[in-house]
């Protein structure tokens, strides 16, 4: 069992942990990676990543413009949140 951390998802084969929020990684353990494999590191502006967001959201609103990611694309991303929200212990 991997680290307990900021947030974790749990498999029948293994286990996903975030560490250390925007500034850690992404770390998969399972048979193979018993002390855990990054799979993916923070990066140089990483938390700046936001504004790109918000300047495309903002064209929407002033210009008209379509968003880059559709609703139907982030409905996708939201069922996703939604169903690893519900699945957590009580």
């Amino acid at each position: 069992m991997g680290p307990s951390e900021d947030f974790r998802i749990t498999g029948s084969t293994g286990e996903l942990v975030i560490e250390h929020g925007r500034d850690g990684c992404l770390k998969l353990f399972d048979g193979a990676h018993p002390a855990g494999q990054v799979i993916m590191e923070a990066f140089p502006g990483k938390v700046d990543s936001y504004g790109f967001e918000l300047h495309d959201f903002s064209l929407a609103v002033l210009e008209g413009k379509p968003l880059q990611a559709s609703p139907e694309y982030s409905l996708g991303e939201l069922r996703t949140a939604l169903a690893m929200y519900r699945s957590r212990p009580q």
